[in-house]
């Protein structure tokens, strides 16, 4: 017994002969991946009769699929989806943003090997505050305030990484009911935390450079007119997933507007330390109102699973009490390896390597790109293509087709696309894009991932650009 086929049979909506038009259909639906790899084709005679084409047609039509490297024929069983020749088998896997693997077996053996040797088990066995050690904590204030970070000792408070600090500067936001603001195409660790408090947060919208200062103004403005204030996710240094930095001079004016409106900024800077940029973190600027969140796990190694939040002074002790009220301290082995290599100078230098690594990366894909995708922008350990949210979509879905796993873009866009027009329903597209993470596989995979990539977004602009010839063609001739 044959396996039903999943396809829908139709013909391309273009002029031209059934067997082309019967060809193009597929063709666009293999590589989009309505039709996925191993899927049976419908068998020849039934799709004639479906279609009202002659056998023939669909017999070339096949054919012609078969030269391409999308379908093949097995003897008795029917026609199949194939993997193409450009399909990436197994699977390479570019939706998380983790950093390559740096640390050496050696390297991490002799670190534990002193830690051993400076650690005793009455330390190991003592309960560790909810903000971390003293020392710790201290440790990890004189590397930020390395970086331009205004902080005291005692405003440290270390987390089982950044996106925990995260959590807690939500949580005190929304205890201080303070409506969260975030951009439009955002961090999707945001969109979850307040999503799964039901708490929607308002959107801003942004450009190439960041958030836009008339959003926020707007946004602030309405909010004080209710008697409410806000509090504004940002990630205003290589921005997830849009690569953006944000000016100095909007980064000034932003602070003026939090003052205007007593609004509360929480400063995401869990990638700054990747870029060579100069600019002032915001907790520079305006330390009164910027909880500033960052994190070891993307700068150094994912293993060593550290975080802090900074709030501004007279928030520590709430900060505090939250923290130890709703979770566990950061893990004490993780504090005395940070001690030990803030000591050895080892995370500059891991910070170092990793930085040298996403540049030789961001070179191999602004190499394969060049003259082909000039809209890409890259930062850290990613890239971002901007595209209307359904486009981004149908391209994420033909790369996995493919082999080539990416992260939906809807993960990313703060717009509900349920209650907003969109290029589906003939309003204004959603703003999205897809973003390719580019640390995680050998570079080998990576640059096959890349090219597959590049010839996935290319046939599907040749395509958009067939049609509109062909429109325009046709209203040519009606005319």
């Amino acid at each position: 017994m044959h396996l039903a086929s999943p396809w829908t049979p139709r013909l391309a909506d273009t002029p031209g002969r059934p067997a082309e038009r019967l060809a193009q259909a597929l063709e666009e639906d293999i590589r989009s991946g309505r039709v996925p790899v191993g899927a049976r084709l419908p068998a020849h005679r039934d799709l004639a009769y479906r279609l009202s084409i002659g056998l023939g047609s669909v017999t070339k039509a096949y054919q012609h699929l078969e030269n391409l490297g999308l379908v093949t024929g097995e003897p008795g069983r029917g026609m199949f989806v194939r993997p193409s020749g450009n399909s990436l088998y197994p699977l390479i896997d570019l939706s998380l943003n983790i950093p390559p693997q740096m640390l050496s077996d050696r390297f991490l053996a002799a670190s534990l090997g002193k830690l051993a040797r400076r650690m005793d088990a009455s330390a190991f066995g003592a309960y560790v505050p909810p903000a971390g050690r003293a020392d710790h904590r201290a440790a990890m204030a004189a590397w930020l305030r390395a970086f331009g970070v205004p902080v005291e000792d005692h405003q440290v408070l270390l987390s089982q990484g950044a996106q925990q600090a995260l959590a807690l500067a939500v949580g005190l936001a929304l205890t201080a009911n303070r409506q969260i603001l975030v951009e439009d195409i955002t961090y999707p660790g945001i969109l979850e935390l307040t999503r799964g408090r039901g708490q929607p947060p308002r959107i801003l919208t942004s450009d190439q450079e960041g958030v836009s200062l008339e959003a926020v103004e707007r946004a602030l403005g309405d909010l004080h007119q209710q008697g409410q204030r806000g509090a504004v996710y940002l990630m205003p240094t290589l921005h997830n997933p849009t690569t953006s930095i944000l000016p100095l001079a909007r980064r000034e004016a932003l602070i003026r507007l939090a003052r205007r409106y007593d609004a509360w900024i929480l400063e995401d800077d869990v990638y700054a330390p990747l870029t060579d940029a100069t600019l002032p973190p915001l907790v520079a600027l305006a330390p009164e109102r910027v909880f500033y969140i960052g994190g070891l796990s993307k700068i150094v190694s994912p293993g060593l699973r550290i975080g802090w939040l900074v709030p501004p002074a007279p928030l520590v002790l709430a900060a505090e009490t939250a923290l130890s009220a709703n979770s566990t301290s950061a893990a004490p082995l993780s504090g005395y390896l940070l001690m030990q290599w803030l000591e050895e100078r080892a995370i500059e230098s891991l910070r170092a390597t990793l930085k040298e690594e996403a540049c030789a990366r961001r070179t191999l894909a602004e190499t394969l790109f060049a003259g082909s995708l000039p809209d890409v922008r890259m930062g850290g350990f990613h890239l971002w293509l901007p595209r209307p949210l359904a486009e981004a979509e149908r391209l994420v879905a033909a790369a996995e087709a493919q082999g080539l796993r990416l992260l939906p873009p809807r993960a990313v866009t703060a717009v509900d696309s349920r209650d907003e027009t969109s290029d589906e329903t003939g309003g204004d597209p959603i703003a999205s894009g897809v973003r390719l993470c580019l640390g995680q596989p050998p570079r080998a995979d990576l640059e096959r991932a890349l090219r597959l990539f590049k010839g996935l977004v290319l046939a599907k602009e040749a395509r958009v650009g067939r049609r509109a010839r062909v429109r325009a063609a046709v209203a040519r001739a009606e005319h």
